[in-house]
């Protein structure tokens, strides 16, 4: 796509947000100024944490739908626009924009024959995913939802047996909602899990169009892992596993001479990252053998970056740690953003 008409697309996504931000439901982390996935799952763990807190349990459904943003359809996209009160000259252009793309099918050298398009929106696009939150806006279940772009969760808080379960309901809204929309489930994908002490045996399994979803203890939202017990160790493990690569070639810069002053700038740019990673969902729960298995990888990168172990270096350098460490970090992270993480007491 031409670099003229990326710009013109984020002045004409602009105009839209400021016309109607202040109509776009809470619920909704992707792509708003000032939201997150790290929002988004501060939002989620904090439910769920208080839920646990109670004594209650909780059943979580994380759908997913299959190539979201290429089952858009226009027209009913462009409806939603005109209903949030969009100017009529954005939704003009944002029309203009969509109508008359085509496609084809190469195999080797055969073509198939050129298809319009009446649905999906162009990748790579500033509009695709601001047109698809608005396009997923209106979903509102009877049980809580939380959404970042195409990732929806939905939360039931598990109390007694007198408490109505509105689950179901949720996902009869769920599959009313995705078939009027004409998005299309993924069933493969898309998994629940209970949190907390409910017995998982004796609760129903949800049915999507008759095909039952699977029940997990361990999944990945967002980029961090979860498991039904809030633990974070299926996260650390991810991490001990994810980091070590990144630190080869740390390794290879260093034995190719590079400056340790350019090795740290590659150790804060692709390795501290990883990370720290929504550190303020996850790090304040960690136990003590947890938290040092994560600061060994960052003493490893100290080793590699000054040669030596981080014991016997001078105070100049092992005051640098300080500033890699990971609980050092999350606060500074918190502050930046006027964060307020109710913070649990670590495990000994």
């Amino acid at each position: 796509m031409p670099t003229l008409a990326k710009i013109l697309q984020s002045f004409v996504g602009t105009w839209i947000l400021d016309s109607i931000h202040n109509k776009l439901g809470n619920d909704q982390f992707g792509t708003l100024k000032g939201r997150s996935t790290t929002h988004a799952l501060i939002s989620m763990t904090h439910q769920w944490w208080c839920t646990l807190d109670k004594g209650q349990s909780a059943r979580v459904l994380f759908v997913d739908y299959t190539k979201a943003f290429d089952h858009v359809d226009h027209t009913i996209l462009l409806n939603k626009l005109d209903d949030l009160g969009t100017p009529k000259c954005l939704t003009k252009w944002v029309y203009s924009f969509l109508e008359d793309r085509r496609q084809r099918v190469k195999i080797d050298n055969t073509y198939s024959d050129w298809t319009t398009l009446t649905g999906g929106m162009p990748q790579g696009t500033w509009l695709g995913p601001l047109t698809f939150i608005i396009h997923l806006d209106d979903f509102k279940p009877p049980s809580t939802a939380h959404k970042y772009v195409d990732d929806t969760t939905i939360i039931e808080i598990l109390g007694d047996h007198k408490t109505p379960s509105v689950i179901y309901e949720s996902v009869q809204y769920l599959v009313s909602w995705s078939r009027t929309n004409k998005m299309l489930i993924n069933h493969t994908k898309t998994k629940e899990t209970i949190l907390g002490n409910a017995k998982s045996d004796q609760i129903p399994a949800l049915l999507i169009v008759r095909k039952e979803i699977e029940r997990v203890t361990k999944l990945k939202l967002l980029g961090v892992h979860i498991s039904d017990d809030l633990r974070w160790q299926s996260h650390v493990n991810a991490l001990y596993n994810k980091v070590p690569s990144r630190l080869h070639f740390l390794k290879v810069l260093k034995r190719s001479g590079v400056d340790p002053n350019d090795l740290l700038y590659f150790y804060t740019a692709v390795i501290q990252p990883i990370l720290e990673y929504a550190c303020v969902v996850w790090n304040h729960n960690l136990t003590l053998k947890q938290s040092d298995k994560i600061e060994l990888l960052q003493k490893r990168a100290l080793r590699i970056i000054h040669c030596d172990k981080v014991s016997g270096m001078p105070y100049t350098v092992y005051s640098s740690y300080q500033t890699l460490n990971l609980y050092i970090r999350e606060g500074q992270w918190q502050e930046r953003h006027s964060l307020k993480v109710f913070v649990k007491k670590r495990a000994a």
